[in-house]
């Protein structure tokens, strides 16, 4: 692999400042590379850099990385028990996300999905999510015939993604139904929460799962570079799976 630059990442020279910055993270960039895949055979060729990084290893500063043997997987890469903090984490991915994909067996036999907004408040976090719809509705109509329901998160500007698996029933609370009732659902029941059309749909929670990627891009260019040149598919970032306790 090879890798160009100007010295102004080597030296920061007068007149480079403008450029000094992008360049030395490229050159970090680089060297890392160079340090993970070294120990795997794969040749870096580190360009303007060479004789900094000569100067590195003679001097003992260079950081080899152990090499990847097959069929062994570190801690880091094992499925950690789940805890508070992974299901507070959970919440926190959902709660600015407008619309979540509700998806429920149809009569026809395929899943169907609807947009539906969550309407669990800030200090909500039990095992269950709420929504209003119309108790006439087709997702209704679904989940009185078939309980299992799956409800999909997802954010692609922080490349966060969610998925719920739980079973949905309509709870006849009216003293719930107020204390979730906010002016965008009244724009959709104007009769308010007293409408006999108005059902409250609870979705208990069985089964989470969430990916997270909470790295930037040149990161994750760094890792699918790695991944395309060693074989080993790349982790993007935190991926955690949870069950209802």
């Amino acid at each position: 692999m090879l890798f160009t630059g100007a010295t102004a990442s080597v030296r920061g020279g007068r007149g480079f400042s403008a450029f000094a910055g992008g360049k030395h993270a490229v050159r970090a960039l680089a060297q890392s590379m160079a340090r993970e895949l070294g120990p795997q055979n794969i040749e870096m060729d580190l360009g303007p850099w060479k004789e900094s990084w000569r100067r590195d290893r003679r001097h003992g500063t260079s950081h080899t990385a152990r090499p990847f043997r097959p069929g062994t997987r570190t801690r880091s890469e094992t499925m950690p028990a789940e805890s508070a903090a992974d299901w507070n984490k959970f919440w926190e991915l959902i709660k600015d996300i407008k619309f979540a994909m509700f998806t429920a067996h149809g009569s026809d036999g395929h899943m169907h999905s609807r947009p539906m907004t969550t309407q669990n408040k800030a200090d909500d976090r039990a095992e269950v999510l709420w929504f209003f719809m119309s108790r006439s509705s087709e997702p209704v109509i679904d989940i009185g015939r078939d309980a299992s329901v799956n409800v999909a998160y997802a954010d692609p500007g922080k490349d966060s993604y969610v998925s719920v698996a739980g079973r949905a029933r309509v709870v006849d609370d009216q003293a719930k139904k107020k204390a979730l009732w906010n002016t965008a659902v009244q724009a959709w029941f104007p009769g308010g929460p007293a409408d006999p059309d108005v059902a409250l749909v609870a979705v208990t929670l069985e089964h989470v799962e969430y990916w997270d990627v909470d790295t930037n891009k040149m990161v994750q260019m760094f890792k699918i570079g790695k991944a395309a040149a060693t074989g080993v598919p790349p982790r993007m970032g935190e991926h955690r799976e949870l069950h209802s306790r």
